[in-house]
């Protein structure tokens, strides 16, 4: 083991963050995966998926951080999870940050439709069959899971190793293109969302490196998620779903929900760049 890791180390850093990164994604998917499809085939009149989810995820999240085998990799995983602690100093400063931060992300998703050509979003599963609360266990799966296995692998594993050697900027933008290729797949997304990953990586990246941790990030990333995914699956409310199926300004004319998630995009970023400041000056960077 010790002469694969000396050989592991010998390959560049770029690609092995990658790879590991990768990997991390792709093994926290298919655990959360075999719960959401379980509670779809096995008992779908229970909600179960939740709970299931989130007892795999704390796993997940205990090895990621270092227990369990091999012993010779747990500072290494430990290492890349950022184990520090944050005190209600940081948690106030994560807040002033990451409300801005998070009405940002949302604003900047449903202003997308207005600024570029896009695909109504595709939830990829008919969820009609199922209870209404089932199917408000699912969403909340995903959204969890989503959260804690692409913060560990993209803004952990991914991250961490690129800003130990290329700094902070860089990192956040190579996560950003990867973090947007990464969801290609999920739909037929293009290049037009690239603008959106990168954004996301710019501040989930920002606020990871200035709390040295990985919770705020999870529960912003969930947050979103949670807001998103109803729109997604419901279409409601009117005024959210009708910025996602719009068309471009250029196409058209100017909506007013152009002007309104506009404005709130500037302003959330802002506040989100005040928070920032605030943020740096708590955790002393």
């Amino acid at each position: 083991m010790e002469k694969t890791l000396q050989l592991w180390d010998k390959i560049p850093v770029l690609i092995r963050a990658v790879i590991i990164g990768g990997i991390v994604l792709g093994f926290g998917n298919v655990l959360t995966s075999i719960m959401l499809m379980g509670n779809m085939k096995l008992l779908p009149g229970v909600p179960w998926a939740l709970p299931a989810t989130l007892v795999v995820l704390y796993l997940f999240w205990k090895y990621c951080r270092g227990w369990g085998f091999p012993a010779m990799t747990s500072a290494r995983r430990k290492n890349s999870t950022r184990t520090s602690n944050i005190g209600p100093k940081v948690w106030k400063s994560v807040f002033l940050f990451g409300v801005p931060a998070l009405v940002a992300i949302v604003s900047f998703r449903l202003l997308m439709p207005s600024l570029f050509a896009v695909s109504p979003p595709d939830f990829g599963v008919d969820l009609t069959p199922f209870s209404l609360l089932t199917v408000w266990g699912l969403l909340g799966s995903v959204a969890v899971s989503a959260a804690v296995v692409e913060e560990i692998a993209f803004r952990g594993f991914l991250q961490k190793p690129l800003e130990e050697k290329y700094g902070i900027m860089p990192a956040v933008l190579i996560v950003g293109v990867v973090f947007w290729l990464a969801h290609l797949s999920h739909a037929e997304l293009t290049y037009t969302h690239l603008p959106f990953h990168l954004l996301v990586s710019i501040l989930l990246g920002f606020l990871v490196y200035y709390t040295k941790s990985l919770l705020p990030a999870i529960v912003l990333h969930a947050i979103g998620d949670l807001v998103l995914l109803p729109v997604y699956h419901f279409q409601k409310p009117d005024f959210m779903w009708k910025a996602v199926i719009a068309n471009p300004v250029w196409d058209g004319q100017m909506t007013d929900t152009f002007l309104i998630f506009g404005g709130l995009l500037l302003v959330s970023l802002t506040g989100a760049a005040y928070g920032l400041v605030r943020l740096r000056k708590a955790r002393g960077r």
